[in-house]
């Protein structure tokens, strides 16, 4: 049965291609991506190859799971399954986003100074 792996920290210059051709040193490889952005085409330094068997893909793991390509230590390993969407995860607000509404920003939050009675609240003794 085949087995997709998860390659991480790859040098940007980094192709399919390159992936398939060095996978292939330890077994037959079926697929073999590197994921890059949509709007630029520049690579997202990860990717995925698909080993043919289980065997394969363990001693591609054993192999290349710290090996240093391009002066990376590349991280291998099974993948595993997608998130559905809304899992976890997510990301700080963009700059000029407004923050969560739990998360009201700095200049927003009251002081401890602010939360003290004026003075002419505070009984005379």
């Amino acid at each position: 049965m085949s087995q997709k792996l998860y390659v991480g920290n790859l040098p940007w210059a980094t192709t399919g291609d390159d992936l398939n051709k060095m996978f292939a040193e330890v077994g037959k490889v079926e697929d073999a991506v590197v994921i890059s952005y949509k709007d630029t085409g520049r690579s997202k330094g990860f990717g995925f190859v698909t080993m043919k068997d289980d065997d394969a893909a363990d001693e591609a793991v054993k192999k290349f799971n710290g090996f240093e390509l391009e002066g990376r230590a590349l991280i291998v390993d099974k993948a595993r399954p997608m998130r559905e969407e809304g899992e976890g995860g997510g990301e700080a607000p963009a700059a000029g986003e407004a923050p969560a509404a739990e998360e009201a920003p700095a200049a927003e939050k009251e002081t401890p100074a602010e939360k003290a009675p004026a003075a002419e609240e505070t009984p005379a003794a």
